[in-house]
């Protein structure tokens, strides 16, 4: 239990000068302020609503479109701030994965493993998940190769629910590196 003296205090800190410095007068960012009508302690009179710069106390429908215009805002400078684009080019034993986004390009390989003899693993799951990790996060992806590669990722695409966010299946000869940034720079860059 708080003691009488403690919350008397608290309360005199609360409606000191102190705490109503000059930056926070400068404060221009929209809040929300919920406050009610009965409290003792710190009366809405010398709290909420002399924060308040609009004039009044809010209705109900105020505080749902205060709610609904932050979020909307909030979300949509999320997904400015995580956007990314990547273009792939891929076969059986590997991939070229260039990918856009707000803080640069980057251009990345992925081969199949070889095994001890030097053959190709027998294990193309490991080669499909660094694939995988490595485009999970963009927001969309154009996917293209020679052969049978692709249908597979597309398909582990689906498998994850990402299938939404291919925008390009296309068939493609073997590419160099130049090439596949300059289709990948073709198709996303405006």
């Amino acid at each position: 239990m708080v003691s009488a003296l403690k919350r008397t205090e608290g309360i005199q800190g609360l409606n000191s000068a102190e705490f109503y410095t000059p930056h926070l007068r400068k404060f221009n960012i929209p809040t929300l302020i919920i406050h009610g009508d009965d409290d003792q302690m710190g009366p809405i009179g010398a709290s909420a609503l002399a924060s308040a710069h609009h004039g009044g106390p809010l209705t109900l429908e105020d505080v749902v479109e205060f709610f609904n215009l932050t979020q909307r805002s909030f979300y949509k400078n999320q997904r400015q701030e995580m956007k990314k684009e990547v273009g792939l080019w891929i076969d059986q034993a590997k991939a070229v994965i260039f990918s856009l986004a707000d803080e640069g390009a980057a251009l990345k390989r992925v081969a199949l493993q070889k095994n001890v003899t030097g053959e190709n693993s027998d294990d193309p799951n490991i080669f499909y998940n660094e694939v995988l990790a490595s485009i999970r996060d963009a927001e969309s992806i154009l996917i293209f190769g020679p052969g049978e590669a692709k249908v597979e990722l597309k398909h582990r695409l689906e498998l994850l629910d990402l299938q939404g966010r291919i925008v390009g299946f296309e068939t493609a000869d073997t590419m160099t590196d130049n090439q596949i940034v300059s289709k990948v720079r073709h198709r996303f860059v405006k």
